[in-house]
Protein backbone atom coordinates (compact mmCIF):
# COMPACT_ATOMS: atom_id res chain seq x y z
CA UNK A 1 0.00 0.00 0.00
CA UNK A 2 1.13 3.72 -0.58
CA UNK A 3 0.77 6.15 1.55
CA UNK A 4 1.02 9.71 0.92
CA UNK A 5 3.26 12.10 3.88
CA UNK A 6 2.66 15.45 5.22
CA UNK A 7 5.26 16.87 7.52
CA UNK A 8 7.35 18.40 9.13
CA UNK A 9 4.34 19.73 11.33
CA UNK A 10 4.67 20.76 15.29
CA UNK A 11 2.37 18.98 17.92
CA UNK A 12 -0.40 20.78 17.83
CA UNK A 13 -0.54 20.71 14.12
CA UNK A 14 -1.09 17.03 14.57
CA UNK A 15 -3.20 17.01 17.31
CA UNK A 16 -5.55 19.25 15.03
CA UNK A 17 -4.81 16.91 11.42
CA UNK A 18 -6.25 13.62 13.53
CA UNK A 19 -8.64 15.80 15.88
CA UNK A 20 -10.01 17.00 11.83
CA UNK A 21 -11.06 13.21 11.24
CA UNK A 22 -11.99 12.41 14.93
CA UNK A 23 -9.24 10.83 15.83
CA UNK A 24 -7.70 11.48 19.54
CA UNK A 25 -3.86 12.08 18.91
CA UNK A 26 -2.34 11.62 22.70
CA UNK A 27 0.55 14.14 23.18
CA UNK A 28 4.00 13.46 24.47
CA UNK A 29 2.83 14.70 27.66
CA UNK A 30 0.14 11.84 27.92
CA UNK A 31 2.30 9.32 26.59
CA UNK A 32 5.63 9.83 28.45
CA UNK A 33 5.01 8.54 31.69
CA UNK A 34 8.62 7.18 32.31
CA UNK A 35 10.51 9.79 29.92
CA UNK A 36 8.33 12.98 31.55
CA UNK A 37 10.23 16.50 32.41
CA UNK A 38 13.08 15.01 30.14
CA UNK A 39 14.41 16.19 26.77
CA UNK A 40 12.71 13.35 25.60
CA UNK A 41 9.42 15.62 26.30
CA UNK A 42 10.73 18.89 25.57
CA UNK A 43 13.15 18.69 22.67
CA UNK A 44 11.83 20.34 19.45
CA UNK A 45 10.15 17.65 17.85
CA UNK A 46 8.26 17.82 14.60
CA UNK A 47 5.99 15.21 13.60
CA UNK A 48 5.35 13.02 9.62
CA UNK A 49 1.62 11.74 9.15
CA UNK A 50 1.07 8.86 7.18
CA UNK A 51 -1.98 9.12 4.95
CA UNK A 52 -4.39 6.86 3.51
CA UNK A 53 -4.75 6.46 0.32
CA UNK A 54 -3.99 10.09 0.00
CA UNK A 55 -3.23 13.69 1.23
CA UNK A 56 -7.12 14.12 1.80
CA UNK A 57 -7.66 10.87 2.87
CA UNK A 58 -7.21 9.75 6.98
CA UNK A 59 -4.23 10.13 8.96
CA UNK A 60 -2.82 6.51 10.15
CA UNK A 61 0.33 6.72 11.81
CA UNK A 62 3.19 9.36 12.94
CA UNK A 63 6.31 9.54 13.71
CA UNK A 64 8.55 12.16 15.27
CA UNK A 65 11.87 13.28 16.03
CA UNK A 66 13.60 15.85 17.65
CA UNK A 67 17.24 17.25 16.88
CA UNK A 68 19.06 17.26 20.12
CA UNK A 69 22.77 18.18 20.94
CA UNK A 70 24.33 16.42 18.31
CA UNK A 71 22.08 13.38 17.68
CA UNK A 72 18.28 13.04 17.11
CA UNK A 73 15.61 11.78 19.62
CA UNK A 74 12.52 9.46 18.31
CA UNK A 75 9.16 11.57 19.96
CA UNK A 76 6.72 8.55 19.40
CA UNK A 77 5.70 6.32 16.42
CA UNK A 78 2.06 5.49 16.40
CA UNK A 79 -0.46 3.73 14.29
CA UNK A 80 -3.47 4.82 14.22
CA UNK A 81 -4.85 2.28 11.49
CA UNK A 82 -7.36 0.82 14.10
CA UNK A 83 -9.02 4.39 14.82
CA UNK A 84 -8.86 5.37 11.71
CA UNK A 85 -12.08 2.80 10.51
CA UNK A 86 -10.55 2.26 7.14
CA UNK A 87 -9.75 -1.61 6.23
CA UNK A 88 -6.60 -3.32 7.16
CA UNK A 89 -5.67 -3.63 3.38
CA UNK A 90 -5.95 0.43 3.26
CA UNK A 91 -3.69 0.84 6.27
CA UNK A 92 -1.00 -2.09 6.56
CA UNK A 93 2.28 -1.53 7.35
CA UNK A 94 1.37 2.79 8.12
CA UNK A 95 4.09 2.82 10.76
CA UNK A 96 6.34 0.86 9.17
CA UNK A 97 6.23 2.99 5.79
CA UNK A 98 6.50 6.47 8.19
CA UNK A 99 8.96 5.53 10.54
CA UNK A 100 11.56 4.46 7.77
CA UNK A 101 10.66 8.12 6.04
CA UNK A 102 11.55 9.48 8.54
CA UNK A 103 14.76 7.94 9.88
CA UNK A 104 15.67 8.06 5.89
CA UNK A 105 15.23 11.71 6.18
CA UNK A 106 17.41 12.45 9.03
CA UNK A 107 20.28 10.14 8.44
CA UNK A 108 23.25 12.84 9.21
CA UNK A 109 23.04 12.08 13.07
CA UNK A 110 22.72 9.19 15.35
CA UNK A 111 18.89 8.78 16.47
CA UNK A 112 18.25 7.50 19.65
CA UNK A 113 14.73 6.37 20.90
CA UNK A 114 13.10 4.63 23.50
CA UNK A 115 10.79 2.03 21.68
CA UNK A 116 8.03 -0.28 23.27
CA UNK A 117 7.82 -3.65 23.12
CA UNK A 118 5.63 -3.28 19.96
CA UNK A 119 7.37 -1.23 17.94
CA UNK A 120 10.89 -2.34 18.68
CA UNK A 121 10.79 -5.11 15.72
CA UNK A 122 10.13 -1.52 13.62
CA UNK A 123 13.37 -0.26 14.36
CA UNK A 124 15.29 -3.35 14.39
CA UNK A 125 14.41 -4.01 11.21
CA UNK A 126 15.49 -0.68 9.95
CA UNK A 127 18.90 -1.57 11.76
CA UNK A 128 18.57 -0.06 14.96
CA UNK A 129 20.59 -2.03 17.57
CA UNK A 130 19.14 -2.15 21.76
CA UNK A 131 21.88 -0.28 23.65
CA UNK A 132 24.06 -2.34 25.97
CA UNK A 133 23.91 -1.91 29.58
CA UNK A 134 26.73 -3.40 32.02
CA UNK A 135 25.99 -2.88 35.48
CA UNK A 136 23.31 -0.64 35.22
CA UNK A 137 25.42 1.78 33.08
CA UNK A 138 24.65 2.10 29.18
CA UNK A 139 28.32 1.16 27.35
CA UNK A 140 29.89 2.15 23.94
CA UNK A 141 27.69 5.35 23.10
CA UNK A 142 30.29 7.40 23.21
CA UNK A 143 28.43 9.90 20.62
CA UNK A 144 25.63 10.02 22.89
CA UNK A 145 24.90 13.04 25.60
CA UNK A 146 25.76 12.09 28.86
CA UNK A 147 22.23 13.62 29.75
CA UNK A 148 20.33 11.39 27.23
CA UNK A 149 22.36 8.28 28.45
CA UNK A 150 21.59 9.57 32.17
CA UNK A 151 17.85 9.21 31.34
CA UNK A 152 17.84 6.40 29.50
CA UNK A 153 20.07 4.12 32.17
CA UNK A 154 17.14 5.50 34.82
CA UNK A 155 14.48 4.11 33.12
CA UNK A 156 15.58 0.99 31.58
CA UNK A 157 13.44 -2.43 31.76
CA UNK A 158 9.74 -2.85 31.97
CA UNK A 159 8.19 -2.93 28.38
CA UNK A 160 10.25 -0.62 26.49
CA UNK A 161 14.31 -0.49 25.37
CA UNK A 162 16.75 2.21 24.64
CA UNK A 163 17.55 1.75 20.91
CA UNK A 164 19.91 3.88 18.55
CA UNK A 165 20.38 4.08 14.75
CA UNK A 166 24.05 5.39 13.85
CA UNK A 167 24.45 6.27 9.70
CA UNK A 168 27.55 6.27 8.06
CA UNK A 169 26.62 8.50 4.89
CA UNK A 170 29.56 10.06 3.26
CA UNK A 171 28.96 13.85 2.66
CA UNK A 172 30.98 13.76 -0.74
CA UNK A 173 31.98 11.50 -3.52
CA UNK A 174 35.18 12.43 -4.95
CA UNK A 175 36.00 11.32 -8.26
CA UNK A 176 39.51 11.51 -9.73
CA UNK A 177 40.82 11.85 -13.45
CA UNK A 178 43.95 11.12 -14.88
CA UNK A 179 44.36 12.84 -18.12
CA UNK A 180 46.42 10.88 -20.32
CA UNK A 181 48.56 14.01 -22.68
Amino acid sequence: MKFQVKGPLSEKETVTAFAEHGIEYATRAERYNKLQGTMFESAPARYYIAYAPDLDGKPVAVQGIAPYEGVYLLSGLKSYAKESGLPREQTRGAGKFISEKVVDLHSNRPIIGYASSAGLPVFTGQGFKEMKYQNGEIVEQDDVPDDVLQILEGVQGGSYTAIRKLFYRPAVKWFYYVRKE
